[in-house]
Formats: structure tokens, sequence, C-alpha cells
């Protein structure tokens, strides 16, 4: 083992470390009934942080721990009246089976990672304003809230969801795209916890970006 691979090894323990003491921490407080959240928010919460966590470790896994987490914050953000991101969850769900799929291929539990081709990239770009104006429109008639930065961050999800499943390093970028605009959206309709786990999120994809940057120049293990 390199010292880079150490290096790495050892950030990854600290984040595991560092998630299970929080998420021990939510889940305790909730259910002493000193923290106001939900327990479809606090579930979503937890199990969206696993999920990233197991992305940048580029573990399968990540798809059936992210699918428990969507279907709790498709309830959650249809009782806050944010239907885009609501209906993006169903989405996610179906591009997570489709992912899973991809990435069982093969049977290693741990995936090697690519570039997105330039056409590949260029196709989604192209497709992004046509998709975020159209869902921005029906959001507005059905009187969605926030419809501008909900069909946003659908919209850019829905482009990252694609790139993560074809295990491409942009996907990063894009999520972290996304995590921006969502911490602004989700403190905007009070749903801080949401917001914050948004926050954390965005510091675990530049680190994802970083380690998958890594592994790119290594080549293949």
């Amino acid at each position: 083992m390199t010292d880079g691979d150490s290096d790495t090894g050892r950030v990854g323990k600290v984040a595991a470390g560092a998630f299970a003491v929080v998420a021990a921490g939510l889940v305790a407080g909730r259910a002493a009934g000193w923290l106001p959240f939900s327990w479809l928010e606090t579930f979503g919460a937890v199990t969206g942080a696993a999920c990233v966590l197991l992305v940048v470790r580029r573990s399968v896994w990540n798809f059936p721990v992210g699918i428990a987490s969507c279907a709790a914050y498709l309830a959650y953000f249809a009782q806050g009246r944010l239907y885009a991101d609501a209906g993006l969850q169903v989405v996610f769900i179906l591009l997570s089976v489709h992912g899973w799929a991809a990435w069982a291929r093969g049977g290693t539990a741990v995936k090697p990672v690519r570039r997105v081709p330039l056409g590949e990239v260029t196709v989604l770009a192209a497709a992004f304003p046509a998709v975020w104006l159209g869902l921005t429109l029906v959001l507005t008639a059905v009187d969605g809230a926030a419809p501008i930065l909900d069909a946003y961050v659908t919209t850019m999800s829905l482009a990252a969801q694609w790139l993560l499943n074809r295990r491409y390093v942009e996907s990063w970028l894009a999520w972290i795209a996304v995590d921006q605009v969502s911490v602004a959206l989700f403190w905007s309709r009070d749903m801080h916890l949401t917001a914050g786990l948004y926050a954390v999120f965005l510091a675990m994809c530049v680190a994802g970006l970083v380690e998958w940057r890594r592994h790119l120049a290594k080549g293949p293990a």
C-alpha cells in the first residue's frame, strides 16, 4: 500500500467514524424528543449520508441504502409541497435500480471510474436548460413551492445520477452544483436538518471528487 492509499484509508475511517457518531446522536436525540425533526427527515438524512459515504468509497452498496433514503424523502418532500423533489425520488429509485445492476456486473464490490465522453456531456448540457425551463413551468402551474430552485435541483440531480450510474468522475461536479442550491432551497422551506445534510453532502462531494480523481490517475487496481 502506498502512502497515498494509506492516507485515503485513514480519511475514510475518520469519515465513517464521524458519520456513526452523528447518526447515533440524531437518532437518540429524536427518540428522546430533544430534536424537532420528524422521523422521516431523520431517517432520510442518516441513510442519505451513508449513501454518499459509500459512493465515495466506490461501494455498490450505495444503491440499496440510497433507495431507502429516497423512499423517506419522497414522503417528506411531498408534505412540504416540493413536488419536483418528491417526484425526483421516484426517478432516483428507478435510476438506482439501474445503477445497482450496472455496478454489480463484474462481481466486485468496489468499482473503477472513468471520464465522461465529450459527446455524452454535450447532450446533457444541451438538454439541461430545456428540461429546467419546462419543469419550472409545470411546478408554477401546480403552485409548487420555490419552482425555479426546485426544478433546478431536480434537473441537475437527474444529470448527476446518470453520470454516477456510468461511474464518471464528473458526476461529483454535478452533485456539487446540486448541493449548493439545495442548501438554500431547504433552509428557505424550514427543512433545517435536510439543509444541514446537504451542506455535509457538499463537503463529502468535494472529498469524493478528490478521491475519484486520485483513483483515476492511478489507473485500474
